[in-house]
């Protein structure tokens, strides 16, 4: 699928390709915030596609994964402290 800020005969993109701009943006990004790790394999799929505007919804998901992944983390610790103090 070619975009409007994609020109073929230079292989770059014209002006500033954004992730919003993807069709998939809203599904892919609210798949990351629920499953950090199925996000982050899309986001791997995507990067290796040819498109320009694949590759950087791919680089979006894999970081906002990786986000969610830390974020998701650190929620599950502090609810463990949180559960274990109210056991006591």
């Amino acid at each position: 699928m070619q975009h409007q800020y994609y020109q073929p005969e230079r292989k770059q993109p014209v002006g500033k390709l954004k992730a919003k701009q993807h069709e998939s943006y809203g599904t892919m990004t609210i798949l990351c915030v629920i499953i950090p790790i199925v996000g982050l394999i899309i986001g791997v799929a995507y990067i290796v596609k040819d498109d320009p505007l694949d590759k950087k919804l791919g680089e979006h998901l894999i970081a906002f994964s990786i986000l969610m992944g830390i974020i998701g983390a650190f929620a599950w610790m502090v609810l463990g402290v949180f559960m274990r103090a109210s056991m006591v």
